[in-house]
């Protein structure tokens, strides 16, 4: 039985997260990794993970990769993807 409450609650808490972090981009429009992590104190671990589902999922994007020495890593930063949350209706009906 303890193991089935490990599973929901890692799946609740995979889920709140991913939550948190479309909302810091929905309210502050972009961020980097290291941005999001600080502010919505989670592991740069965890972060990477959460980013590579949502970006997976067509939910985010990158806005930017920009290095300011031109060596080493990238800084990349994240925004929504801009269909995000688009509803489109359509009627079938025959009259």
């Amino acid at each position: 039985m303890e193991n089935e409450m490990k599973g929901k609650n890692q799946s609740y808490n995979r889920a709140f997260n991913n939550a948190l972090v479309i909302d810091y981009l929905k309210k502050e429009g972009s961020a980097s990794a290291t941005t999001l992590s600080q502010k919505l104190n989670l592991s740069n671990a965890a972060m990477s993970s959460i980013l590579k589902d949502l970006s997976l999922r067509g939910l985010i994007q990158v806005e930017k990769a920009t290095s300011l020495t031109g060596k080493g890593r990238k800084q990349i930063e994240y925004v929504l993807n801009s269909t995000y949350g688009l509803i489109v209706v359509v009627s079938i009906a025959n009259y």
